[in-house]
């Protein structure tokens, strides 16, 4: 703690001095040896000049005679190594892009997002989905629809619509908004336009009026309302430590939704009361970082929609659903317990029961919570049970009116699988 906050004086000294290094007072030596302080003086370089500018950079290689002693002869010390590279982090699950210009852009799109998941939900199709066009750019192999994980679609949009956006030039970005013609909100980026023009930036449902309207925005948003200093930071640091987002893992464990990679859940579904009957399996594919901290991917499958999957994230509070911000379940469990989450409108949340034991197909617990949800923008009434120690072992789906007393759909449990974490 004392090297970081060295470094961080020394970066703040610099800034009054120029940009130069202070003289006289401090061993090189030392200040080599401390890789917070080099981290930290990377940080402040990028903030000052928007690159790393390796004149200032050697003095922190220790010369010849700084380690006590006279040196005979004054060597030039090599240049410092360049700072650590953001990584590019673009899941594909099950989407797949066969445009090179597309997938090499969501990487950049990544990296320019200080290392956030672009998550994509629809690359290459053979057909036209609800809404869609029948001259779509899916169908040439030449687009992708994604979100970026923990940004919204909307504050995503503005930051690629900046000059120095990595999607500057060459393509087309098109923000489906919540009132979309389209299956969902997203993003959609593809490469009708030429490689050299001015990338074209349009929006359509952003509001119930602009529903299958599609806007051009001339208006380019200024490099200072981009991205967050603490975001560009925290990936600087995981990067730094060479730190994969499996190892920096979460302080913080549901003991009702047990999260780890290769968790399984099996479940049956059943449509009304004599309707048809289904299995479904829910499975934490992968795990990485977001500006919340460790997201888990859950994917269903078979899928009904290409932006089925869950994006989940432990924290103090409870477990959270990252996509939309909402809090699913609290860490904290009393029965009779409110809360709201999410936008406008909100989601509601009341914990029905705490403790009591449960059951769902051939699956017992001892120790489970009932959570009764009201997903206003749906129009439903969901009650979800977890087992301790187990997960999710039923949801009932109900009409939005307390009249409605039986459920449209159930879905039960019928096995599941545990990984180590």
């Amino acid at each position: 703690m004392r090297n970081l906050a060295f470094g961080i004086a020394l970066g703040v000294m610099m800034a009054g001095n120029g940009g130069q290094r202070p003289q006289g007072w401090i061993s090189t030596a030392w200040v080599a040896q401390t890789a917070p302080a080099k981290l930290i003086l990377a940080v402040i370089e990028i903030g000052f000049y928007g690159e790393i500018h390796c004149a200032w950079c050697q003095w922190l290689v220790p010369s010849p005679g700084s380690q006590g002693g006279q040196a005979e002869e004054q060597v030039a010390p090599p240049p410092a190594p360049a700072p650590p590279k953001a990584p590019a982090l673009v899941r594909y699950n099950p989407p797949s892009v066969g445009s090179s210009r597309i997938d090499n852009a969501l990487g950049a799109v990544s990296q320019f997002m200080a290392s956030n998941i672009v998550r994509v939900t629809s690359g290459d199709r053979n057909f036209v989905p609800k809404g869609g066009a029948r001259d779509s750019a899916h169908l040439t192999r030449e687009a992708a629809d994604f979100h970026v994980v923990s940004i919204s679609d909307s504050r995503a949009y503005r930051i690629l619509k900046g000059s120095i956006s990595p999607v500057a030039t060459g393509f087309r970005l098109i923000e489906h908004g919540p009132n979309t013609v389209t299956q969902g909100a997203h993003l959609h980026l593809d490469a009708r336009n030429k490689v050299g023009q001015a990338t074209v930036y349009m929006h359509e449902g952003r509001t119930p009026g602009t529903r299958s309207v599609y806007a051009v925005d001339r208006e380019r948003t200024p490099t200072s309302a981009l991205l967050s200093p603490a975001v560009l930071l925290s990936s600087l640091m995981r990067a730094f430590a060479g730190e994969t987002p499996e190892e920096a893992g979460s302080d913080h464990r549901s003991e009702y939704y047990p999260l780890a990679t290769g968790n399984l859940w099996t479940y049956r579904v059943q449509t009304g009361r004599n309707g048809r009957s289904s299995t479904v399996e829910w499975r934490v594919t992968s795990t990485a970082m977001c500006e919340q901290g460790m997201a888990y991917e859950v994917w269903p499958t078979p899928s009904d929609d290409d932006d089925d999957v869950m994006l989940l994230h432990e924290s103090a509070e409870g477990v959270e659903e990252i996509d939309d911000d909402d809090l699913i379940l609290k860490s904290s469990v009393t029965t009779g317990e409110r809360w709201t989450s999410g936008d406008t409108p909100p989601r509601e949340f009341r914990i029905v029961s705490a403790g009591q034991p449960c059951k769902a197909g051939p699956v017992r617990s001892h120790d489970c919570v009932t959570v009764e949800e009201q997903d206003n923008a749906i129009r439903l009434r969901i009650m979800t049970t977890y087992a301790k120690g187990i997960g999710p072992i039923r949801y009932e789906y109900f009409g939005p009116d307390a009249a409605d007393v039986s459920p449209v759909e159930t879905v039960e449990l019928l096995s599941y699988h545990l990984s180590s974490r």
